[in-house]
């Protein structure tokens, strides 16, 4: 049984804390590492982090706890 691609999208910018911007699994997630590669934007592989990210919604800031693991 292969693994289901999932992808977080955070955003450091224009926040004081980190922020969920977009997740998806299978073909969103595929159009969200697309975008991330267009736009220059850092990847990383990390199934345990993206087990903890995606228990949070879009536009949710990341829990204090977390903001050493992301950066």
């Amino acid at each position: 049984m292969s693994r289901r691609l999932q992808a977080i999208a955070l955003e450091y910018g224009q926040n004081a804390v980190p922020m969920v911007t977009a997740k998806g699994h299978d073909e969103l997630a595929q159009q969200i590492l697309e975008e991330a590669r267009r736009a220059g934007v850092y990847i990383t592989e990390d199934p345990q982090l993206v087990a903890l990210l995606s228990r949070l919604n879009v536009d949710q800031e990341i829990p204090q706890e977390l903001y050493t693991v992301v950066s």
